[in-house]
């Protein structure tokens, strides 16, 4: 299956921090202290920019900095996908209080959503289908509410997109 999802899958996954990642600095022997989301160009740029000119279908996994269905929607409009951690969202806390573990929803993109994006106020009222999925917690842990393009929830199970994403915050703990 696409995306490295299931037995024997072959795919493409982009990881914006790891892309970033060859920001090493040979003199001290670290890693550069980039602030991503206030840098020039910021993270969020660099990914979207990759996305518009990407040929290759591709799933990009983010952290929460990425919060957006604006960001969401251009993924979508390039032939991508996206798997992220979704944070301080009304539908977020709505999808928690269900204790379900995937559910796709159309959402309705609103002026909120376009803050980053002031050339792009004509999507006001344009409709996207996410899907939620909420991973495993544990006693000390709280479970984690992700969000992606990937709909179909036969062809890609929520445990599988769950690990997917846990071994994305793995790599980015290994770069802290």
């Amino acid at each position: 299956s696409e995306y490295g999802l299931g037995k024997g899958s072959i795919g493409e996954a982009y990881y914006p921090q790891i892309y970033l990642g060859g920001f090493y600095d040979l003199a001290t022997g670290t890693f550069s202290d980039l602030n991503f989301d206030n840098g020039a160009p910021s993270e969020r740029k660099i990914m979207l920019d990759h996305a518009k000119n990407n040929k290759h279908k591709t799933l990009y996994i983010v952290d929460a900095g990425y919060n957006g269905m604006a960001h969401i929607y251009f993924t979508q409009k390039y032939g991508h996908h996206l798997l992220m951690e979704l944070k301080r969202n009304k539908l977020k806390d709505e999808f928690r209080k269900s204790r379900k573990r995937s559910q796709v929803i159309e959402v309705k993109l609103k002026k909120g959503n376009l803050l980053n994006f002031p050339k792009h106020q004509k999507l006001i009222g344009e409709k996207i289908k996410i899907r939620f999925i909420r991973t495993k917690g544990t006693t000390k842990l709280r479970s984690k509410i992700l969000v992606t393009t990937l709909i179909d929830e036969e062809k890609y199970k929520w445990l599988d997109l769950a690990k997917l994403y846990i071994q994305r915050w793995k790599i980015e703990l290994a770069f802290r």
